[in-house]
């Protein structure tokens, strides 16, 4: 599913580790929550649409059936917003390397 970024799974929440595990970049400092990609029931990556096409980054690699079901999701939300819906409705971007993965370090910064 692509969640916005008001879904109410984010809000209100002392605690999202039980939807974001370990992510800390779905929310920013400043209190934004970026829409996320939710696979059984977790976090698994954000998306933007930037260009009127539903791009997806990725936590870890997504199984062709996500893939493919998010690519229908990405069209029905193009729809919903009265964009054009084009051959390729969505972009799954590459994985981060660990440098950039918003994932807290046991380390601290």
């Amino acid at each position: 599913r692509l969640l916005g970024s008001f879904e109410p799974i984010l809000h209100g929440w002392r605690d999202r580790s039980w939807v974001l595990g370990d992510r800390r970049d779905v929310v920013t400092v400043n209190g934004i929550f970026r829409p996320i990609v939710l696979v059984e029931g977790r976090a698994a990556g954000t998306w933007t649409l930037p260009a009127g096409v539903v791009t997806v980054q990725p936590f870890a690699p997504l199984e062709a059936e996500i893939v493919a079901a998010l690519r229908v999701e990405a069209a029905s939300v193009l729809h919903f917003l009265g964009r054009r819906v084009g051959a390729t409705p969505l972009i799954v971007a590459e994985i981060p390397d660990a440098t950039r993965s918003g994932r807290s370090s046991p380390s601290g910064p």
